[in-house]
């Protein structure tokens, strides 16, 4: 049986008293739950892919929000 190796994240956002910031980390989270595609472009190597989704679903989800 051949093992898949782990990879993990850590989002850091700053510690600061503006709240945009961790509303950010919060949606990226999020996407990365919701979002397999993403995971798998990151985890293999695709970054530009990666981002392009990512910046489309926060496109989505900032024009959602500011409704």
């Amino acid at each position: 049986m051949k093992c898949q190796p782990l990879c993990g994240f850590v989002l850091l956002a700053p510690d600061t008293d503006d709240p945009i910031p961790v509303e950010v980390m919060r949606m990226v989270s999020a996407q990365l739950i919701e979002e397999p595609e993403l995971i798998e472009r990151l985890r293999t190597g695709q970054r530009d892919a990666a981002v392009q989704l990512l910046e489309e679903k926060l496109d989505c989800l900032f024009s959602e929000h500011g409704d």
